[in-house]
């Protein structure tokens, strides 16, 4: 597990959503660390322990967060599946001040099975796409993430795609769709703040409709 830290100040935790890594918060970085320590976790194994299942992934993150962590953060700032982590580290003690969740999660599924905004048949599809060619898969990702009429993909998204960790990718994919955080989010003991794009198809508002519930 890698951790980068910049900047003076009160401590700052940046947990990256599933599918990229550290690189995600770049556009953040130079705003926030003229006034906090920023704490850059990049998650993405190349080791995975044998024979570790998906059910225990986000444990085994967590111990390894905890590990490298100097000492507990001011406000844990987190995104996508970065979300679940934020969440099992609370429950194991290290409670920030505040938390900010950034296109947040709850639980991916909704009551008809569907991944988020997206259908199972596309879950699916992008399961079997992803033990294919994991590179292929996240860059078609990405052009669905950006599928907007007015939006392109970033051409610097590159940087942030974790494609050395294919191992890692298949296993946080099927624990994003498996985790249930409901029974979790009430008791998580600090102010929280919600960001969430209303025309966002990947992680669509009634997931933050369920975190502010």
């Amino acid at each position: 597990m890698k951790l980068d830290q910049v900047g003076q100040g009160p401590p700052l935790l940046f947990l990256h959503d599933w599918g990229f890594n550290a690189q995600a918060w770049q556009r953040q970085v130079p705003y926030f660390q003229s006034s906090y320590r920023l704490h850059l976790v990049d998650y993405n194994a190349t080791d995975l322990p044998a024979h570790l299942a998906y059910e225990d992934l986000n444990g085994w993150l967590c111990e390894g967060l905890q590990a490298v962590l100097p000492q507990t953060p001011y406000a844990i700032v987190a995104h996508g599946f970065g979300a679940f982590l934020a969440y099992e580290l609370i429950e194991r003690g290290l409670v920030p001040e505040k938390l900010v969740l950034v296109s947040g999660l709850v639980r991916m599924t909704n009551g008809d099975g569907f991944l988020s905004g997206l259908p199972q048949s596309k879950v699916t599809e992008l399961r079997h796409a992803l033990a294919a060619d994991s590179k292929a898969m996240l860059k078609a990702w990405y052009a669905q993430v950006f599928s907007a009429p007015s939006e392109a993909t970033p051409p610097d998204i590159a940087d942030c795609l974790p494609l050395h960790a294919e191992a890692f990718l298949r296993l946080a994919f099927d624990a994003l769709i498996s985790h249930d955080y409901r029974d979790v989010a009430p008791h998580l003991g600090c102010p929280t703040l919600i960001l969430q794009g209303e025309a966002d198809s990947i992680v669509p508002p009634w997931q933050a409709t369920l975190l502010r519930g």
